[in-house]
């Protein structure tokens, strides 16, 4: 008889796991739709993506080109100027003051040119990655096993709360950027009509 109860209580107590787990299951699945695109919306946010990648490219290309220009400036003025010493046409303490503030421009330009040729587009590319995720967000969580879901949740919610069966959330910053064009039925006009890519940006990440 004991045994008997015992075994009632282990089975209630597994449905009421299994029904909660179903309920969480839905409840994060509600946060994961919140992030899903519409098609349209989707293949507007990646020509955005993209085309901001192809503009952010040409402005290191040139601006790494003229900051290269201005060195070959300031050796020509060195050299010239170093010239100029020995023949005697300018002072040494000309000299000195010219070629303290000629190097620490080249410093300084030789910084910029450091920061520009390390940067990269990774991040557009990421956002790239991250629409194609979101367009079929919730397909994806679907079909993902329990770990991987747990790990998309991870990369996707951030203070994740549970509190008398209610669970309470809020999107990470890239993805909270989705949930507001997943808000969309459209892309907003000033998208739609063409515009500058900061301004594009600007509509859709508030």
């Amino acid at each position: 008889m004991h045994r008997g109860k015992q075994s009632t209580n282990y089975r209630r107590t597994c449905r009421h796991g299994f029904h909660r787990e179903e309920a969480l299951a839905e409840q994060f699945l509600r946060y994961v739709r919140g992030i899903q695109l519409p098609p349209k919306v989707a293949e507007w946010a990646r020509d955005i993506l993209k085309e901001s990648l192809e503009e952010e490219t040409d402005f290191h290309e040139t601006a790494v080109e003229r900051l290269k220009q201005d060195l070959a400036r300031i050796k020509l003025d060195m050299n010239q100027a170093y010239r100029d010493r020995l023949d005697g046409r300018i002072s040494e303490e000309f000299w000195g003051e010219c070629s303290a503030q000629w190097e620490a421009e080249r410093q300084r330009i030789t910084e910029r040119l450091a920061r520009h040729e390390k940067a990269d587009s990774a991040y557009l590319d990421l956002g790239v990655r991250l629409v194609d995720v979101a367009g079929r967000a919730a397909e994806l969580y679907e079909k993902y096993g329990l770990l991987e879901r747990r790990g998309f949740l991870a990369s996707v919610l951030q203070n994740i709360r549970l509190k008398d069966g209610i669970l309470t959330a809020e999107y990470r910053p890239a993805f909270q950027v989705l949930a507001q064009m997943a808000a969309e039925p459209t892309a907003p006009p000033n998208v739609r009509g063409g515009g500058s890519r900061s301004s594009k940006l600007t509509v859709w990440g508030g």
